[in-house]
């Protein structure tokens, strides 16, 4: 059998669940912070360039979405060249 490559983008990340909690509870409007500002906006915004797609074989195409840094985001609308 030859191993096939698999890319996994952050995979293999751990973290505990009382880490993961603080770290979410920091993005709520008002809480403290635990990044800056342009690390949640570089988080949020898409990663993949703009031809291309996030594919997962198991589920349906993910048209219209992008990926930021740990979450999937709707991509504006693009109005097609005539």
């Amino acid at each position: 059998l030859k191993r096939q490559a698999f890319e996994s983008g952050g995979g293999g990340m751990v973290s505990t669940l009382g880490d993961t909690v603080r770290l979410m509870q920091s993005m709520l409007i008002g809480s403290p912070a635990l990044l800056k500002p342009e690390t949640i906006r570089m988080m949020a915004a898409n990663q993949l360039p703009q031809a291309m797609q996030m594919h997962i074989e198991t589920m349906p195409p993910f048209a219209g979405r992008g990926f930021g840094l740990g979450s999937t985001r709707s991509l504006p609308a693009i109005a097609p060249s005539c």
